[in-house]
């Protein structure tokens, strides 16, 4: 598949994996969540609190949402198991 082409329906993470990668993600950026949710990694960090640290969080957001968006559409999506 080249860059351009999107992903067909049926392929790709279900909402719980995309949700799950997240997580994963968002504890990188800001260890404080991390710690919060109980990531002994995470005890001795602190996020980036520049605009570029801003800037990744919000870049983190934004393709999760087109993730979730994507996963969504997938047959059984709505079915998964947890």
């Amino acid at each position: 598949m080249s860059a351009t082409e999107k992903p067909h329906a049926s392929t790709g993470p279900l909402p719980r994996a995309v949700a799950d990668a997240y997580v994963d993600e968002l504890i990188a950026l800001d260890p404080i969540t991390g710690t919060y949710l109980g990531v002994a990694e995470s005890n001795s960090r602190l996020p980036d609190t520049s605009p570029e640290g801003q800037e990744a969080l919000a870049r983190l957001a934004r393709a999760t949402l087109t993730r979730l968006d994507e996963a969504e559409r997938r047959p059984g999506a709505d079915s998964e198991a947890e």
